[in-house]
Formats: structure tokens, C-alpha cells, sequence
């Protein structure tokens, strides 16, 4: 069965990707969260920093590219919003925020140069990042979310 450019596969390629942005985010099952409902509370702050990963809506791309993703291969275009919360501890001085801020640029940084055969991910585009509050002592919370667009064939 053909999954490529299907939500589950791009969405573990997305939770690969920020993975491997940063050592602190090895091992990819200890710090980076697949479910976007994981309450914070119940996670273990001394494994931090830790990544939730949530995959939107798609939209199909066939009215502008029509159903060729190659010369000598039907598909279609789809991309994906998704978000990431980067749930980091706060620094001992300075922005409360640095620590997760610095990781998220790093996350987005390494999705900007990523693409992915395997799951179909052709690139990432319009990433943005900003700071959430959380009310959790020594955790701040950033979130990075955009678009994914991968290629998906018939």
C-alpha cells in the first residue's frame, strides 16, 4: 500500500525532522510528542526540552498543478498546516523565553532545508514562530507552525 504523502507518514517525517535539528531532541521517542493533547503537566520536566506535533487541514494542489508530480508519475500536490510547542526550561538569567526561542529557530531552520522521498515531503514553507505563555514553573512554551508540501501519488 502507497502511503507516501498521506497525513500519517508526513507527520512523522515532520517529528524526524525536528528531531534531528538539535541533539537535545535524541532520542526522537523521548522528546518529541506526536499528540497535541499531552497534557504538560503529566510530562516529565526533567526530560526536557519536549516537542508536541500537531498536523492540520490539507488542501489539495490539483487545480494549479493538475495530476503530474513528475513526467513519468501521476499524483497530485498537497500540503499540510501543522504546529509544533516547544516546551523548554527557563534560562538561570536573561529572557525567560531564550532557550525555547533558540530551539525553535534551530527547528525551523533545519525543516527549511528538509525534504523527505520517502514520505513525499517535497518542502516547508511559511514557518513562524512565536512565544506562548503557559503558566508552568521553569517551562516556556514557543510555537513554531507553517505549511508542509508533499507530493502524493495516484
Amino acid at each position: 500500500m502507497v502511503t507516501e504523502g498521506y497525513m500519517s507518514d508526513v507527520k512523522d517525517a515532520i517529528m524526524t525532522h525536528i528531531s534531528q535539528a538539535d541533539s537535545s531532541l535524541q532520542p526522537k521517542t523521548t522528546h518529541i510528542i506526536g499528540s497535541f493533547e499531552e497534557d504538560i503537566w503529566n510530562l516529565n520536566t526533567d526530560k526536557m526540552p519536549i516537542v508536541t506535533v500537531r498536523i492540520g487541514p490539507s488542501t489539495d494542489h490539483e487545480v494549479a498543478y493538475g495530476r503530474k508530480i513528475l513526467s513519468s508519475e501521476d499524483g497530485i500536490y498537497v500540503s499540510f498546516f501543522f504546529t509544533a510547542h516547544i516546551f523548554h526550561t527557563i534560562p538561570a538569567s536573561g529572557d525567560i523565553s531564550k532557550s525555547a526561542m533558540d530551539l525553535a529557530e534551530k527547528i525551523k531552520t533545519k525543516l527549511l532545508k528538509s525534504d523527505d522521498a520517502v514520505s513525499g515531503i517535497a518542502f516547508y514553507r511559511d514557518i513562524v514562530t512565536r512565544e506562548a505563555k503557559i503558566n508552568m514553573h521553569n517551562v516556556n512554551r514557543v510555537v513554531l507552525e507553517g505549511y508542509v508540501f508533499v507530493k502524493r501519488p495516484l
